[in-house]
Order: C-alpha cells, then sequence, then structure tokens
C-alpha cells in the first residue's frame, strides 16, 4: 500500500491572504537573517576570506479561529547539484546530473495548520513543522546563528518534516513532550516509498516555574515505521541533560543512531558563561563516529569565542572554529569567524 501525504495548500493561503479571519486577528510576519565573514586558517587557503549569508527566514503567522492557526516560513539557500533516475519508453533507466545552482532560492521550510486541542497543553499540527529534537536543542543553545544543533549539523536529524506533529506542555512546563508521525526524508527531499518515521521527545524540568533557572532532562527515539521494502530500519536515541540560569548554560547530549549491524555515536557538550549585559563565552565541542567499527571515519568540532546581543534579534559573535576529521588528524580545517544575527 502507498501512502501519501499532501501539504494543506488551503492552509498556507490561508495564512498568506487571511481570507477566513478571527475576531480582531492580524497577520504577524518575522523574519531573521544570519551571516558570516571568516578568515580561513586551513594549511593551502592562504588565509582567504568570505562574506557568507548561511540562512535567512521569512515568516508569516495567522489565526484562523481561536483554536486554528497557520504558519508559513520560507527559507533561503543554493540548490545543490544531484542526480536523478529517469526511464526512456523501453523502460531503460538512466541517471540525469543536475548541476548546482549558484544563485540564492526561496525554499519552504515549514507549512502547517495548526488545531489547539481541546486537551489542556496538547496542540496538533499538520504539514511541513519543527520535529522533536533539533529545535529543542537550538533552542537552548541559543547561538543557532553561530552554529546548527548537532544532530543537525551532522545530518543525523532534519529539522522540519511533512506528517502529523503532537505537541504538549503540562503542570506549568514541568513535563513537556513532542511525539511525530512524518514521512521521514526530512523538509528538504521528497517522499519516495510508503516507509514513515515515528519520533517522540519526553523533557523533565525539575526547576520548572524558576524564573530565574531550568534544569531540562530529556530523551528522544526515533525509528521506521511501515517498512515495506524489510530494509533495516534506521532508529536513533538520544539523552540529554541541561541547566540554565541568567548567567550561565550548561549542555549535554549523547547521541546513537543504529541501521542493521552499523552503529554510529556522538555526543555534543556546551558551556556558556555570560556577564549581565556585557556578553557571553562560547564553548562547545562536537564529537560524531557515524560507524563504531569502522577506524578513521569520526570527526571533531570545537567552538570557541564571545557573543553580545544587541536587541532581539539582533547579535554578533567572534568565534574561533575547527573541524579535525580522523583520517586526516593533522591538517584541520579551521579558521576565525565573525557571525552575526539579523532580525524583525
Amino acid at each position: 500500500m502507498k501512502y501519501k501525504l499532501t501539504i494543506p495548500i488551503w492552509a498556507i493561503g490561508l495564512t498568506i491572504t487571511g481570507t477566513a479571519q478571527a475576531d480582531d486577528s492580524t497577520t504577524a510576519v518575522s523574519g531573521v537573517m544570519y551571516s558570516h565573514f571568516s578568515v580561513d586558517m586551513t594549511d593551502g587557503a592562504d588565509n582567504a576570506t568570505n562574506f557568507g549569508l548561511d540562512r535567512a527566514y521569512l515568516t508569516a503567522k495567522r489565526s484562523v479561529t481561536d483554536t486554528l492557526s497557520t504558519r508559513l516560513t520560507l527559507d533561503v539557500g543554493r540548490a545543490k547539484s544531484q542526480s536523478i533516475e529517469l526511464s526512456d519508453a523501453d523502460g531503460e533507466v538512466f541517471e540525469v546530473s543536475i548541476p548546482e545552482d549558484t544563485k540564492l532560492r526561496f525554499f519552504m521550510k515549514y507549512a502547517y495548520l495548526q488545531w489547539d486541542t481541546p486537551m489542556d497543553g496538547v496542540t496538533m499540527r499538520f504539514g511541513a513543522a519543527g520535529t522533536p529534537w533539533v529545535g529543542f536543542a537550538d533552542k537552548f543553545w541559543g547561538h543557532r546563528y553561530v552554529s546548527k544543533a548537532f544532530t543537525d549539523r551532522n545530518k543525523i536529524l532534519s529539522s522540519s518534516d511533512l506528517g502529523l506533529h503532537f505537541v504538549g506542555a503540562h503542570n506549568d512546563g514541568m513535563l513537556s513532550w513532542q511525539a511525530n508521525f512524518i514521512n521521514g526524508e526530512g523538509y528538504g527531499s521528497p517522499e519516495d516509498g510508503p516507509d514513515k518515521t515515528t519520533q517522540v521527545r519526553v523533557t523533565a524540568d525539575l526547576l520548572a516555574g524558576n524564573d530565574s533557572s531550568s534544569l531540562p532532562i530529556s530523551a528522544f527515539a526515533s525509528t521506521e515505521l511501515l517498512n515495506a521494502d524489510d530494509d533495516d530500519p534506521t532508529t536513533v536515541v538520544i539523552g540529554s541533560v541541561g541547566y540554565k540560569m541568567s548567567s550561565l548554560a550548561v549542555w549535554g547530549e549523547y547521541v546513537m543512531e543504529m541501521e542493521g549491524d552499523v552503529t554510529g555515536s556522538g555526543y555534543s557538550g556546551v558551556v556558556r558563561p555570560s556577564v549581565g549585559d556585557i556578553g557571553s563565552v562560547i564553548v562547545r565541542y562536537d564529537h560524531w563516529d557515524p560507524d563504531t567499527d569502522t577506524a578513521d571515519d569520526a570527526s571533531t568540532t570545537i567552538i570557541a569565542g564571545v557573543s553580545k546581543d544587541f536587541a532581539k534579534k539582533i547579535s554578533t559573535a567572534l568565534t574561533y572554529e575547527r573541524q579535525t576529521e580522523e583520517v586526516a588528524i593533522d591538517t584541520p580545517s579551521h579558521g576565525v569567524f565573525i557571525r552575526t544575527q539579523t532580525g524583525f
């Protein structure tokens, strides 16, 4: 049986036009841009410099009724080169290469209808929406403009996918959770079969309700369902603990990815002390080994620097970033970055 998922196009239309409106409702439009200037200190790069646009998001949200709302978020990026398979009239399959598009293009990141259900604290989203882990980790890390979440950066999990998304928060945030039933390919890839993926995150914050600090302890699991081809399903499990107060944020997570006989594992740690309105010190360490039984395939990333928030969504950071591949440990790629976040 073939399962298909269609984005609610009418919901997207409502987001933009507001043809069906709740009383006194307005369309909220926001945007944010991540950019950088870098000096590449890698051997052979001759301190090459680069101005770059990492991300630009444009978001529109609108209430449709007291319990229904819609969201559309467009992202900006460059289309990557890819190969697709086509077949001729005789059924012969051949491969066609599509070159990289060097222009910056808009593409969809989020597009969903949201329903605030009658169950207290429970929300349902239908369409392309955030997955349970990546956005959660990004929010706690608090410096998405400096680097993606560990699982997103290493392409373990996608930050958005198409499907059904349930989000809950209870007891003033002491317990929160998110459960998804999604395609599994991520928002950037089309559904290519009947397989589906389920993901669940559960978080207990022992300091919930305390305005000055939080202590979230989280568990996450993702696995493929409806595996029609009898391939080995991909399963991801994660555990994390964080602590945040006005002058300090600490985060640690451990990740395992399993597919048949292949097991990958890794971890990420963040320490971010801050001094009032002066700024913050950033120290982050990531290590990822995609196959623990294979030698020389792991990588390590170190990010260290300082950051300053000038206003809401107006921030800058000066960082030294270094990535070392286990196969070429003596020739790391590294450089100095000025990264900025600009939004409205």
